[in-house]
């Protein structure tokens, strides 16, 4: 059933041209980084919740609110 799946749009990589890195360079950053920004949350959300639902991909270091 995936093979009947087919990609519209093809996916670009993000580059924070900020940065100065070329796109090779990015690539390997990013593979390595270890932060998210989440935004959008609201205003009643618990730091116990951000741990709780992250966890599940690794181990959290910290949660800056």
């Amino acid at each position: 059933m995936a093979d009947l799946y087919r990609e519209l749009a093809p996916q670009v990589l993000y580059i924070d041209k900020r940065s100065g890195y070329n796109s090779r360079k990015w690539a390997e950053a990013i593979k390595v980084t270890r932060t998210v920004y989440v935004g959008n949350l609201a205003f009643c959300t618990r730091e116990e919740q951000i741990y709780e639902l992250f966890s599940k991909c690794g181990d959290i270091k910290r949660v800056i609110m």
